[in-house]
């Protein structure tokens, strides 16, 4: 049997659920699929005061405001950024920001029973879900549930937008292949973490953590997926020998004891090319997926959501798009670019754009001499610091497609294809590699 809705939202984080109230708000029928169980662990996170009009927006504020009362609030934060010793500073100057340290369980479990009492369906643990087109509408199956009819489909199932990988109308463009592996501990005994976020930059990545409401500290450490692999066999191994080399964080974490093994999530950024069909959109993560070094993942969330509601049934903006994940990559550039201490380690030269000899590079400045008709050629492999201009498959593709000479707009027609770059960044990527040696000229 087949439950009909007008709008499925596939993902119960607070993109979806924002979504879905919204829509219900209109009088619309929409169920929210969620592939969890209510009680996943969910990464714990930062909440900014700037969350309180768009949860004032939907009617949600006097419901949620409680449970952030009932968080740990932080104004200052502590960093290891560029420099060797631990810096206090007021939050507002810091790219994490300030407000509360919430459990992302129980605040997602909070915003679910709202939105479900608004009369969305909301359906946790229901497994992978496939959608397919049906009709004029789309068909959701799910590995426990019923099968769902739906006349709109809202993909919120987070980074790489899984949910619809099967309307092959869109793919996800990752721009790294960046990792975090996370691990709660708790006190054992009468011990003080400190007060707010701490933020420690080493080799091969960066570490923050932060206590929670609970009294127990999350420790994060975000790195590359194939530096994490080279730390050793198993996440336990690979956990421990990372945060041998994070003084600050060891020293928060005396007195504490791990709570359950290490776990790794995704932390790519990138965005879903295109992010909207006929009858369907991503919105959050699904859309576009961020650092976390940007922090305000919730805000974010909403704001999508937002977005989406407002231009519902409006043609998808994607130039825009495009526009803004590369606003979002200089924003992300200036901050990794404060952390001179390990330049040539993979994990920063792959974020630091700089010319090939180091010196500052601006794409938006410098002028572009590349020629449509040069012939170009892959020559040699190319260094860590390529990837600060154009993202691991956009490499692989030059790579692959040109062994042999090919015109530049060739070249420019194969990054295009696996970046979600606007095009003068494409080629300044591409003389970037000329510079290097890495493509030749023929």
């Amino acid at each position: 049997m087949t439950s009909s809705y007008d709008v499925a939202v596939l993902g119960a984080g607070p993109a979806g659920l924002a979504t879905a109230a919204a829509f219900v708000a209109q009088g619309r029928r929409v169920v929210v699929l969620e592939r969890g169980d209510r009680d996943v662990f969910r990464v714990g996170e930062t909440l900014s005061p700037e969350i309180g009009p768009y949860l004032q927006q939907l009617g949600a504020w006097e419901t949620l405001s409680g449970h952030l009362d009932a968080c740990s609030p932080f104004t200052v934060s502590r960093s290891a950024w560029g420099t060797s010793e631990l810096e206090e500073r007021p939050s507002i100057l810091h790219p994490l920001g300030s407000g509360w340290h919430v459990d992302r369980a129980r605040f997602d479990l909070a915003f679910a029973d709202w939105v479900a009492e608004r009369g969305a369906a909301v359906c946790f643990g229901v497994g992978n879900c496939v959608a397919e087109r049906a009709g004029t509408g789309f068909q959701v199956r799910s590995r426990r549930g019923v099968p769902i009819a739906a006349s709109a489909l809202i993909d919120a199932s987070g980074r790489g937008a899984p949910a619809t990988d099967h309307l092959q109308s869109s793919t996800w463009r990752a721009h790294d292949r960046q990792v975090a592996i996370l691990r709660r501990f708790r006190p054992r005994g009468a011990v003080n973490p400190g007060p707010g976020i701490v933020l420690e930059s080493v080799t091969g990545g960066f570490w923050y953590s932060a206590p929670l409401a609970d009294e127990s500290v999350l420790a994060v450490y975000v790195t590359d997926s194939d530096l994490l692999t080279g730390l050793g066999r198993g996440k336990e191994t690979r956990f421990r020998s990372a945060l041998k080399d994070a003084h600050h964080t060891t020293v928060r974490l005396g007195g504490y004891e791990p709570v359950e093994p290490p776990l790794v999530f995704r932390s790519d950024s990138g965005c879903l090319v295109p992010s909207a069909g006929v009858g369907w959109t991503a919105v959050g993560d699904a859309a576009m997926a961020t650092d976390p070094l940007g922090g305000n993942g919730v805000l974010r969330a909403l704001e999508s959501a937002a977005a989406l509601v407002r231009g519902w049934g409006q043609p998808s903006e994607e130039d825009a798009r495009l526009r803004k994940f590369s606003d979002y990559l200089d924003l992300r550039a200036s901050y990794y670019l404060l952390e001179t201490r390990f330049v040539n380690a993979p994990f920063w030269a792959r974020r630091r754009p700089t010319a090939p000899d180091g010196a500052p590079l601006s794409w938006k400045e410098v002028e572009v001499q590349l020629r449509p008709t040069a012939s170009l050629r892959w020559a040699k492999d190319a260094p860590p610091s390529a990837e600060a201009w154009l993202p691991p498959g956009a490499l692989a593709a030059l790579k692959s497609g040109l062994k042999g000479p090919a015109p530049a707009h060739r070249a420019l027609a194969l990054v295009r294809d696996a970046a979600a770059l606007v095009d003068r960044r494409l080629l300044i990527g591409l003389e970037w590699l000329l510079a290097a040696g890495v493509l030749v000229e023929e």
